[in-house]
């Protein structure tokens, strides 16, 4: 029968097994405990000498001996917390303060405490060792003439005392006197041979020049001379890590941690290690734990940081980084790091305030990629081009440099400049490299060069054939020559290759769509779903075919599974949070996105849409919260200004969203996303002129003269001065001649001149000039429905539909055409519209306006109330609405709605028809 053990009889088991482990009986005394542990440190087992000198102390607390000598060891092996706790108590107990007074001053130095060492010793006779601890402490607080003084004093009493002739040494390598510093510590070791930190230093001194070899000749002498120095193993570890000999470096720090199972550098180099071999997750817990106990070790601070950004984990990088910024302002390494994780939120603002001191005058290469990423993304590409430029000149067989000006140029529209340079970045690639000809590949898909990305991509597969990228992009390519068989053989290939690979599997379904087989891309996702259970990617995929097919209750199921199949991914909450607001469920969005936020609290993305879920379901004042912990996250984001301005106008506070936008023009002047954001304001609060001398700001900024003559033009209109906005449209038209919503926004500001035939005049002419642009073809429709030519709207929208069959916003128009000329065909028109565009407000309206002038107010007024849930500010929309409630002999609401409709501000097309409706009530 098993029986349990006592917790006494536990208790006496484990003592039975600590004292078989410290080899040591009850009648051992303390003397020989301390005698054994001198035998065991001799043969360099310093663990086994702790062991038998704490049970020494149990019995005998009071032995200063013992205390001094426990803290000997202590310091010998890495524990400098509890080496200095133990040679004060030793000192307490009566030791020779002498003699421990140079442990003690030590310890303090290597538990980064220079100025208690001073306070230490500064009452001690004169020692040369003493002296050269307080150099060192003096060096610690760049104290550098008392430093100094420290060690030649220390010199005059003991001409070749090591300690100072390092501390000299050190002192030559600030005034980089390699030479110098090189002959003080050779002398150094010369004369103290057996002199272990006199070996480290030169060692040091070696892998700091980069005599690496040279290093670790002189570490191992350490170790020959004195097996127990923990320290060589660990500088040995990491000489190994730079030369990428992983295995000698894992010998090393086994060793180490035998030595020394408390040395928290032990950890430091293992987290360099597993970083250095690509184990980003264990080199982050391995790091943390030595930053649980040494919060200020700045390399564990450095290193998390590069792990964090390395793992995608940008907010926590950026605090990692920050905390050893602050410590060592110069190191240009951390702020590269630092731009780069700034660059991974979206934030180049703050990425180019990292490196605004040193881009204009450094010849990092990798520091002005950083800063040409960054005005990249602010799409300021001239400035993007010319540091790469620079950046080329010094270093003109960089890949990545050649690949970078590519994509700025391709930004710019140089579409043959770009080419040209991915290509030259493609020939300075490594023989196996693919990552080049990706780009290259990906640019020619984007510019529909099918061909041109079919020769790279085989080139590519010649280096890498059992890619599944590439396979994918070939696919793409084959598919973009239309040939389709090809294509699905070369995305069934990449699936092969790599079944968890997602892409391949979409395209497949996407073509499966595209064919009209939507059962068939259904079965596929499922069939990914089944292999890789828990897929995100294909249960969002499915909701977005359950969208296509408007089966809402459908799509809310995937997107709910997809969230409880990745709770931690951000992606999967955003979208099933939109379509909670989508389909109406608003309390249902608050909820999850409140938890979903409380997780991540940080999270840009999470908190602003916070700011819209509170916005929808009527809490301003918590979305102005959202938006301004937003604002504080991303302080320079300019369209995280603008929502929090918006949310201050939601509240009524017009000034404050104003003046939100100054203060950040002010910080950020040359930001034209916040001066349009300011002209759009003052808009609405009516100081147009102010407006349109912010717009005006614009057109002076390079590469914005279009969009600063558009919102002024929008301001005249905003006056009722169409006339005046007609010159300023047409000014930006020639600037870009080939935009359809220049011409389109021409000939609305006709036609609110009340120049309708010149607007009619200049839309036919564009439409014979462009027959293939569609835009304008469907805003001619649209003008002859207002102007009640309804057999040429309906012959241009039928036009239309022979190349675009179920475009929704032509079926809509279409119908609209056929409902105004009296035409049958307008409800099964309008039926189609409403199929094609399940959330349209307008395409409700369509659909519901025309059955309830057929009388069939039990279908239409709901979606009527649905048409005007969507679009609340649309007028003609609550005038339809209106007189539906009239017809159902709901006169309340139908009222209510008509003083809705005339209390609106502006110029409201159907106020004549809704006043002629409120005096029928």
């Amino acid at each position: 029968m098993h029986h349990s053990m006592t917790n006494k009889q536990v208790a006496a088991a484990l003592v039975l097994v600590l004292a078989a482990m410290a080899g040591c009986s009850k009648d051992e005394s303390p003397e020989q405990l301390i005698a054994q542990a001198k035998q065991y440190e001799s043969k360099g087992d310093s663990k086994a000498a702790i062991i038998q000198l704490k049970n020494a102390l149990q019995a005998r607390p009071d032995d200063a001996a013992a205390r001094l000598a426990l803290g000997r060891l202590y310091l010998k092996t890495g524990d400098h917390v509890s080496a200095e706790k133990e040679l004060r108590r030793a000192i307490d107990l009566g030791s020779n303060r002498t003699e421990v007074l140079p442990l003690l001053a030590k310890s303090l130095l290597l538990l980064n405490k220079p100025q208690a060492v001073l306070d230490e010793t500064a009452s001690a006779p004169p020692d040369a060792t003493l002296l050269g601890l307080r150099g060192d402490a003096f060096l610690a607080l760049e104290k550098l003439d008392e430093s100094r003084q420290a060690f030649e004093s220390a010199l005059q009493l003991e001409p070749n005392n090591s300690t100072a002739l390092n501390g000299l040494a050190r002192h030559a390598l600030l005034k980089d006197d390699i030479a110098g510093a090189t002959r003080l510590a050779d002398s150094a070791v010369a004369h103290n041979p057996a002199d272990v930190d006199a070996l480290m230093f030169r060692a040091d001194l070696d892998k700091a020049i980069g005599k690496l070899d040279a290093a670790r000749i002189t570490y191992d002498k350490a170790l020959k001379l004195s097996p127990g120095t923990g320290a060589a193993h660990l500088q040995k570890a990491y000489l190994d890590i730079s030369q990428a000999k992983f295995d000698a470096a894992r010998a090393d720090i086994a060793a180490l941690r035998k030595l020394e199972p408390g040395n928290l550098l032990a950890y430091h180099a293992q987290a360099l290690l597993d970083f250095s071999e690509g184990k980003y997750k264990a080199a982050l817990d391995n790091v943390l734990n030595v930053l649980k106990a040494a919060p200020e070790h700045l390399p564990s601070q450095l290193l998390a940081g590069a792990t964090q950004f390395t793992l995608g984990s940008f907010p926590q990088a950026e605090q990692h980084l920050k905390k050893y910024i602050e410590s060592d302002p110069g190191n240009l390494y951390a702020r590269k790091m630092l731009a780069s994780v700034y660059l991974g939120m979206n934030r180049p603002q703050d990425a180019l305030a990292e490196l605004k001191n040193y881009l204009d005058k450094s010849d990092d290469t990798a520091l002005l990629n950083v800063g040409a990423r960054a005005y990249l993304n602010l799409k300021q590409y001239d400035k993007a081009t010319a540091i790469y430029q620079r950046a080329l000149e010094l270093a003109p067989a960089d890949a990545q440099l050649h690949m970078g000006l590519g994509l700025a140029k391709m930004s710019k529209g140089d579409a043959d400049g770009a080419i040209k340079s991915m290509r030259k970045g493609l020939e300075l690639s490594a023989p196996k490299a693919i990552d080049t000809g990706i780009v290259l590949g990906m640019t020619h898909l984007q510019l529909k060069q099918y061909e041109q990305a079919l020769a790279v991509i085989n080139q590519m597969l010649q280096r890498a054939p059992k890619s599944a990228l590439l396979y994918n992009l070939q696919g793409g390519a084959l598919l973009g020559q239309n040939k389709r068989s090809d294509a699905r053989l070369a995305f069934e290939k990449s699936m092969q290759l790599q079944p968890t690979y997602f892409t391949a599997v979409n395209n497949l379904a996407r073509m499966d769509i595209a064919d009209g087989k939507p059962d068939a891309a259904r079965q596929r996702y499922q069939g990914f779903i089944d292999k890789n259970a828990g897929s995100a990617e294909a249960m969002l995929a499915l909701a977005d075919l359950a969208l296509i097919e408007n089966k809402q209750a459908d799509a809310t199921k995937w997107l709910e599974k997809a969230n409880a199949a990745a709770p931690k991914l951000v992606g999967p909450a955003l979208r099933l949070t939109q379509q909670y607001l989508a389909t109406g469920e608003k309390r249902k969005a608050l909820t999850l996105i409140s938890a979903v936020q409380l997780e991540d609290p940080e999270n840009p993305l999470l908190l602003d849409m916070l700011g819209k879920v509170q916005a929808a379901n009527g809490n301003k004042a918590a979305a102005l919260e959202a938006y301004g912990r937003l604002a504080t996250v991303q302080p320079r984001t300019t369209g995280i200004t603008a929502r929090l301005s918006a949310a201050y106008e939601a509240l009524g506070e017009r000034d404050l969203a104003a003046d939100t936008l100054r203060k950040a023009h002010t910080e950020q002047p040359d930001d034209v996303g916040i001066l349009l954001a300011r002209a759009a304001v003052e808009t609405r609060r009516g100081n147009h002129e102010q407006a349109i001398m912010f717009a005006r700001d614009v057109q002076r900024r390079p590469g914005n003269l279009i969009a600063g003559l558009i919102v002024e033009a929008e301001v005249r209109e905003a006056q009722q001065k169409p006339d005046l906005a007609i010159p300023v449209y047409q000014r930006a038209l020639q600037e870009n001649k080939a935009s359809s919503p220049l011409r389109i926004k021409l000939a609305n500001a006709y036609r609110q001149a009340g120049r309708t035939d010149e607007a009619l005049k200049l839309v036919q002419q564009w439409r014979s000039e462009r027959p293939q642009d569609r835009a304008i073809a469907v805003y001619l429709g649209e003008l002859y429905v207002a102007q009640k030519k309804y057999p040429a709207a309906i012959d241009t929208f039928t036009a239309l539909l022979k190349d675009l069959p179920d475009n929704g916003i032509i079926l809509n128009n279409l119908a609209l055409a056929y409902q105004s000329a009296g035409d049958p065909r307008a409800l099964e028109t309008a039926e189609r519209a409403m199929k094609a565009l399940p959330q349209s407000g307008a395409a409700m309206d369509t659909l519901g306006w025309i059955l309830v002038e057929k009388g069939n107010l039990g279908r239409g007024l709901p979606l009527l109330k649905q048409a005007s849930a969507a679009e609340p500010a649309a007028a003609d929309i609550r005038y339809h609405l209106a007189a539906a409630y009239a017809r159902n002999n709901d006169k309340a609401a139908a009222r209510k709605e008509l003083e809705t409709l005339l209390a609106a501000k502006g110029d409201i097309a159907q106020a004549e028809q809704a006043r002629a409706l409120l005096k029928q009530l």
